[in-house]
C-alpha cells in the first residue's frame, strides 16, 4: 500500500501512488504466491544438494545432481531477480535502504552459483 512512502516521501508518492496494490485479497493472493516460489526453490535447493552429496558415494548419476542443483539456483535467482522488478516497480528503495542491494546480490550469488554448476565437470 506504500503507506511509508506516503509519509516519508509525499512528492514521490504523489507520483507512484497508482501503482499501490490497496486490495487485500490481491495482497496476500500475491503473498502466498511468493511463498510457494520460495518453497519450491528451497526443494529444489535441497533436493539438489542431496543428490550432489549422493554422487561422492556413486548412488547418483553426476549429471542428474548437477540438473537437480542448477534447477534449485536457478529458483532461487529467479525469485531475487523478481524482487529487484518488482521491488523497483514500486521504488521500494525510497523506504527499504538496503533491500536493493542485498536483492542484487542474492541474484549474483545465484547466478554465480549457475555458472560453477554449468561449468563444473559432471
Amino acid at each position: 500500500e506504500m503507506e511509508r512512502m506516503r509519509i516519508e516521501y509525499p512528492d514521490e508518492y504523489a507520483t507512484l501512488a497508482y501503482r499501490a496494490i490497496t486490495n487485500r485479497r490481491l495482497q496476500k493472493l500475491i503473498f502466498r504466491a511468493v511463498i510457494v516460489a520460495e518453497l519450491v526453490a528451497v526443494l529444489a535447493l535441497w533436493s539438489g544438494t542431496g543428490a550432489l552429496f549422493l554422487t561422492l558415494f556413486g548412488d547418483t548419476a553426476p549429471y542428474t545432481a548437477q540438473l537437480l542443483a542448477l534447477f534449485g539456483a536457478i529458483a532461487l535467482s529467479a525469485i531475487w531477480a523478481a524482487m529487484l522488478v518488482v521491488g523497483n516497480h514500486f521504488s521500494y528503495w525510497l523506504c527499504h535502504e538496503g533491500a536493493q542491494t542485498t536483492h542484487f546480490h542474492m541474484t549474483l550469488w545465484g547466478l554465480g552459483t549457475m555458472i560453477l554448476l554449468i561449468v563444473g565437470k559432471a
